[in-house]
């Protein structure tokens, strides 16, 4: 989690969202009972989980995902679950847990970070050099612990504190604390390189009200 794309090393990103509960906010609270969140598979009803669609070689998107969900480790001194893939979760848990991100750590009346800890996780940590290295991924931006910060105004959507990331399988999560907003994207359709989609930049955009 300390470390810029490409590592897969985020015990500490782990941490935090294993700590925030199921039904941490109202919204999810009243699905509290069936909610789905892990590393290794769901928890939950299999149903609710839609399949993930890989792009044909010609460029569409074609047939559902196969396979069984990799294990992800797990990281050997604190014992717990990396965070640099494989994550399954719902709308619900992704808000409760950007909720709690932009409350400074605490959400539903409960304290489950300092606010410094969140600080130090939304801050960017690049120098210029490496935020140069990794322009193809960070489309500019800084990097701060398991996440993306934005530090300039690039785009519509790119608000200075903005914190989140986008994963391969077509999904987006982001907290914009300047406005108070969490905004979270679950297509399941799998990216076809490092640069963010127009269909995701369209949401953005509306997200951000451009």
């Amino acid at each position: 989690m300390l470390r810029h794309p490409g590592r897969t090393d985020r015990p500490c990103l782990g941490a935090a969202a294993a700590r925030v509960p199921r039904g941490a906010d109202l919204r999810a609270a009243r699905d509290a009972g069936h909610g789905v969140r892990g590393s290794r598979g769901p928890s939950g009803p299999l149903h609710r989980l839609l399949p993930g669609r890989r792009r044909r070689r010609r460029g569409r998107s074609g047939r559902p995902a196969t396979g069984r969900r990799p294990r992800r480790p797990v990281e050997p001194d604190a014992g717990l679950p990396l965070r640099g893939g494989g994550l399954v979760s719902t709308a619900d848990d992704l808000y409760a847990f950007g909720r709690m991100l932009l409350g400074e750590g605490a959400v539903g009346g409960r304290r489950l970070l300092s606010a410094e800890s969140v600080r130090r996780m939304t801050t960017d940590w690049l120098t210029p050099a490496q935020r140069a290295a990794g322009a193809l991924f960070l489309e500019g931006q800084g990097w701060g612990f398991g996440g993306s910060v934005d530090i300039e105004r690039r785009n519509p959507w790119n608000e200075p504190g903005r914190y989140g990331w986008i994963g391969g399988t077509g999904t987006a999560w982001h907290i914009v604390p300047a406005t108070g907003s969490v905004t979270v994207l679950l297509t399941q359709r799998e990216l076809s390189g490092p640069a963010s989609p127009a269909h995701m930049q369209d949401f953005w955009r509306y997200a951000a009200g451009s």
